[in-house]
């Protein structure tokens, strides 16, 4: 019998490395995959193994490091090994395929405060037995290849463990082989996993922790990161600087942008899905006529795609730089922009700098007083996290502040229809057949873009996914974020918006 157990066991190993095998048999043979510093890896715990992802196929690298270097290590000790992978509002399964075969896999860590606590214990058992914590600290894939901010959980448990922290990290190349935002990989680029060696945030074990030292210790997880992913000339080394015909720029890019403002463009509407459009899901408004939806990726055979915007007719070449970010050059549009090349994340992050609220028509809306809506779309779902009084219809206007008591599964999600969502300078409101719902900024606490379209937001201390349809769900983030960031400003207090 405990030969049979044995046998057992070595069977559900070899289907769950089966798959990353195959995996990195391709990413060797496509982009020459390779690992540096697995001889960092210890034999034994306790360690945070801290994951950045920056592109699908870093994720897949990664994976299948982790997978072949640590869980064959740990295979006999999966007790020991506590996995987070934290997202802003919500908990997913960690690989749900291979969660199936390998129960022992716990389900993913939400960053709600009471919820993120006990799982923050867990991990700290783990390591205080000698186990190890796997996480990803920034708790997202980020869109434009840029950092996202960090968190203090890895620091946390760093500085009252003791515990050493080992950093693995799939180098930049992983972002523009295949970036979040693209259909497909690339065919072509080099791929490195980069192993650092594992160092302590403390020698000994901290009982006390005041903000300064946790502030501290999450800077210099930063910096490590950082630096084995975009090496010792950093963020900006792998961005490059904004060009105009090939030499530094005299005057700043933005004034230079702010100067063609109003330039003539004609209204466009959105096109296609979501996924489907490249660059444009980053672009999602013309950095030249402020046109929302205007720019389109226009895919050419055995060339680079172009952008070009349906408003105002500028055009910009794409340029692909392996190991960097893409670079976008104006080539059409208004003279005193002729030449302009900048980094897509440089674009991307004027787009968000110079939104501005603008109110428009919504039929339909019973506006009440000094209200203003600035953006509306058709056809979202409204799901709210169950328990919720709302699957059971509703009476009042206002959504519920609370979820009322009973199990509160990750996977306890159901849609209560479609309607029409429109964003004023004093809500959201959600119009459906069945009736309208509110979501007030003062009860608004937090706000997340899960996948490609779905805000996420905490109303009160009950969560609630808006899934914004064909619509472009960063457009929508961007929108909502400022509306909330200023309305919590207003308000004297804090709202934790994450990065899109």
């Amino acid at each position: 019998m405990q030969r049979l157990r044995r046998l057992v066991t070595d069977v559900q190993e070899y289907l769950v490395m089966l798959p990353w095998y195959v995996a990195g048999w391709v990413m060797r043979v496509l982009y020459g995959f390779r690992t540096v510093g697995a001889e960092n890896v210890p034999d034994q715990g306790p360690f945070i193994l801290l994951l950045r992802e920056y592109g699908v196929v870093g994720f897949l690298g990664s994976g299948l490091v982790s997978i072949q270097l640590l869980y064959a290590k740990y295979w006999h000790q999966r007790e020991k090994i506590q996995a987070y992978m934290h997202e802003g509002l919500w908990a997913l399964p960690y690989f749900p395929l291979v969660a199936r075969l390998a129960p022992w896999l716990q389900p993913l860590a939400p960053t709600a405060a009471g919820r993120l606590t006990l799982s923050l214990l867990d991990g700290y058992r783990k390591l205080k037995q000698g186990g190890m914590v796997i996480m990803n600290p920034e708790g997202d894939m980020p869109w434009d290849g840029r950092p996202l901010p960090y968190g203090t959980a890895a620091a946390w448990l760093s500085l009252h463990t003791g515990a050493p922290v080992l950093p693995m990290i799939c180098a930049s190349g992983s972002y523009d082989i295949w970036p979040r935002w693209q259909v497909r990989p690339s065919l072509r680029g080099k791929l490195m996993l980069n192993i650092g060696k594992p160092f302590a945030l403390s020698e000994t074990p901290l009982d006390q922790i005041d903000d300064e030292v946790l502030q501290d210790g999450a800077a210099r997880l930063h910096a490590e990161l950082n630096r084995l992913y975009y090496g010792d000339g950093g963020v900006p080394e792998w961005a490059g600087p904004p060009l105009r015909d090939g030499a530094p720029l005299t005057q700043p890019a933005r004034a230079m942008l702010a100067a063609e403002a109003d330039v003539p463009a004609r209204p466009v509407a959105a096109r296609g899905q979501q996924w489907r459009r490249g660059m444009a899901q980053l672009l999602w408004r013309c950095p030249v006529c402020h046109t929302n939806e205007g720019p389109m990726q226009e895919r050419r055979w055995f060339r680079p795609p172009i952008v070009r915007c349906l408003a105002c007719g500028t055009r910009w070449d794409v340029q692909r730089i392996v190991g960097k970010d893409f670079r976008l050059r104006i080539t059409k549009g208004p003279q005193s922009l002729i030449g302009l090349d900048m980094p897509l994340s440089s674009w991307y992050e004027d787009i968000k700098a110079s939104l501005e609220m603008t109110a428009v028509m919504v039929p339909g809306l019973e506006l009440e007083p000094q209200e203003e809506p600035y953006l509306a779309a058709e056809g979202v779902s409204l799901v709210p996290h169950k328990p919720s009084v709302l699957s059971d219809g509703w009476t009042e206007g206002e959504a519920p502040q609370a979820q009322p008591p009973g199990s509160r599964d990750y996977a306890h999600w159901d849609s209560i229809g479609t309607g029409r969502l429109v964003l004023t300078n004093q809500r959201l409101v959600w119009q459906a057949p069945q009736g309208n719902l509110s979501f007030r900024w003062p009860a608004v606490n937090a706000l997340h873009l899960w996948l490609l379209n779905t805000l996420i937001i905490l109303y009160g201390t009950a969560l609630y996914r808006l899934t914004v349809g064909r619509e472009n769900g960063l457009k929508w983030h961007s929108y909502v974020g400022s509306v909330l960031r200023e309305a919590a400003r207003r308000d004297g207090r804090k709202v934790d918006i994450r990065p899109a």
